[in-house]
């Protein structure tokens, strides 16, 4: 077997056991957070607010520009062969 297929196999597997232990303390944190006081509810929503709604939303804003941006580029640039109104073309 080649050196690089050993060394995906092993990476894969290796991804997969992190992966495992990951959900494996957010599984115990949630159940901690559900079992406790108020606060470490609060806590968790607080944690959660900023690992994944704030990159979420990031993502939604970079998106909505980028969807507003195109269509001011297509209007404000010509095409080939337009002239440009106060150029002197």
């Amino acid at each position: 077997m080649p050196a690089d297929r050993i060394v995906r196999l092993l990476v894969s597997g290796l991804l997969l056991a992190g992966a495992s232990g990951v959900l494996a303390l957010g599984a115990m944190l949630v159940s901690h957070s559900i079992g406790g006081s108020g606060a470490d509810a609060g806590l968790l929503a607080w944690t959660l607010a900023f690992a994944v709604i704030l990159p979420v939303g990031v993502l939604v804003v970079m998106a909505a520009i980028l969807v507003s941006a195109r269509g001011r580029i297509s209007r404000t640039v010509p095409n080939m062969g337009w002239t440009i109104p106060g150029k002197g073309q």
